[in-house]
């Protein structure tokens, strides 16, 4: 092999590895930013139309699908609250637990403006990842 195959060979693996390394850690990022509900009802236009990663209290039930920050948040009727939507998936049993983390698009308006939204607290929300489950 000659010197110049073997520097452009050289410079090629180590392309790759500063790009391996880099989508490592843009995962990393992303699965390490977990915000909870409350920031993103103070924020909705800096996450709209964003994947997020978001921690709190599910409440599922009749009429109910959604997250707040924690069991207090749930009591407090002024407390952050956001809908969950999973279109592919039919809710399982009623529950109310912490969830260390469910993932999803949030938007700003969940429901469009001339549906009847009936399961959530608010009108934003998070439509949730398949795999991601409340």
């Amino acid at each position: 092999m000659s010197s110049a195959t073997a520097t452009v060979t050289g410079l090629a693996l180590l392309a790759l590895a500063g790009v391996a390394g880099c989508s490592t850690r843009l995962v990393a990022k992303r699965d390490a930013e977990t915000v909870l509900p409350s920031e993103l009802v103070a924020h909705p236009e800096k996450y709209d139309g964003k994947h997020v990663n978001v921690r709190g209290y599910i409440v599922l039930g009749p009429e109910a699908r959604n997250i707040f920050d924690s069991e207090k948040g749930f009591n407090d009727p002024h407390g952050a609250c956001l809908g969950l939507d999973a279109p592919d998936q039919m809710f399982g049993g009623f529950h109310k637990a912490y969830t260390p983390k469910i993932s999803g698009v949030f938007r700003q308006s969940l429901c469009g403006p001339k549906d009847v939204c009936l399961y959530w607290c608010s009108s934003s929300g998070i439509e949730l990842d398949k795999g991601s489950k409340p």
